[in-house]
């Protein structure tokens, strides 16, 4: 690339979609099939305060990918202020061809393209299709029909892709096209599965959605906290929660030197059941990742990590300290 080369107005895509649907595994794959010589960046908004998003997505085969996290809640509603400077500086440090965004499955997305569309950013940013991922086995699901959250993230789209259709029966595909024809969501493209040459169209496309006004941040000037990672620097163990739209998270972070037994970890973790769980544990037997939607448990190892994480959000208050108690004692007290 010529030192010369400008990058004005970068192709920015909202990457949206419920907890669990598949949002952080989808944007690890257009990392993989992006251009060899094209700097891409992501900025990564988890309702939780500890952040595991980002390293999951911080992977050293990736090549001209820089990363950045929003924790602690809806990027806008909650942080809107740290979104914005956390923006600047992640355009300033990458310089991208290409900008992905993925706020929380909990979020607000049409207040994050009302920030995208704000004045101050109409040079810098070029807002692109925003792209809504689809568990096509839970299109039914009233936890996710009733809420709002949700069904903005189905209104704004440009475009809807069904995620996980590895685990699909058949009779997805019905399911969905009823409900985008009843929801008259049906002129927008549908995507039964990822298609390569077909989601790089889809990123090309316009943005249909049109702010009216960037809301204000709903948010107090206070002294910054200090980041996980720095205060990992001086302690082994960090635990923070937050809680909002009737849901509750609980998070801890552990100093690299700690390590979890692997068998203990799948024992733990085979017996829980909540509305999402991600971790990065680093153990005996290797650096592996973990990922609960409901009942539903994979993990795969990865190559590194800067600590271990874990974090979960419930709907269900009560559930959730119930959780986190019981992770202390089964897992995090027996951590070496």
């Amino acid at each position: 690339m010529k030192s010369n080369e400008q990058i004005s107005a970068v192709p920015t895509n909202v990457i949206t979609g419920a907890l669990g649907v598949g949002k952080t595994t989808f944007i690890e794959r257009l990392l993989r099939e992006k251009p060899e010589h094209e700097r891409w960046a992501v900025l990564v908004n988890e309702f939780g305060e500890v952040g595991i998003d980002g390293g999951l997505l911080n992977d050293s085969n990736h090549q001209g990918v820089f990363i950045a996290e929003v924790p602690g809640g809806c990027m806008c509603c909650t942080a809107g202020l740290s979104m914005q400077i956390t923006l600047n500086r992640l355009i300033a440090r990458a310089k991208p061809h290409r900008l992905l965004i993925e706020p929380t499955g909990l979020g607000h997305p049409a207040e994050v393209l009302a920030t995208l569309q704000a004045p101050h950013y109409r040079d810098v940013i070029d807002v692109k299709a925003t792209l809504t991922l689809i568990d096509a086995r839970r299109i039914n699901d009233s936890l996710w029909l009733d809420n709002a959250s949700y069904r903005e993230q189905m209104q704004v789209a440009d475009a809807y892709i069904c995620s996980k259709a590895d685990l699909y029966t058949g009779i997805e595909n019905t399911l969905i096209q009823q409900y985008v024809h009843t929801e008259e969501l049906n002129e927008k493209p549908l995507l039964m599965k990822f298609d390569s040459e077909q989601v790089k169209a889809l990123l090309e496309m316009p943005c249909a959605y049109q702010a009216v006004d960037c809301p204000v941040p709903a948010i107090s000037l206070r002294k910054k906290s200090l980041s996980v990672s720095e205060q990992l620097a001086t302690q082994d163990f960090v635990r923070l929660n937050n809680s909002g739209d009737g849901f509750t998270s609980f998070g801890w972070a552990l100093a690299p030197h700690k390590r979890f037994d692997l068998h203990r970890v799948l024992n733990v973790l085979s017996e829980v059941s909540i509305n999402r769980l991600k971790a990065i544990l680093i153990t005996y037997q290797g650096i592996f990742a973990f990922n609960i939607v409901g009942k539903e448990m994979d993990y795969q190892e990865i190559d590194e990590s800067g600590d271990s994480r874990l974090e979960f959000i419930s709907d269900d208050n009560t559930a959730a300290k119930q959780l986190a108690q019981q992770l202390e004692i089964s897992l995090f007290a027996l951590v070496e």
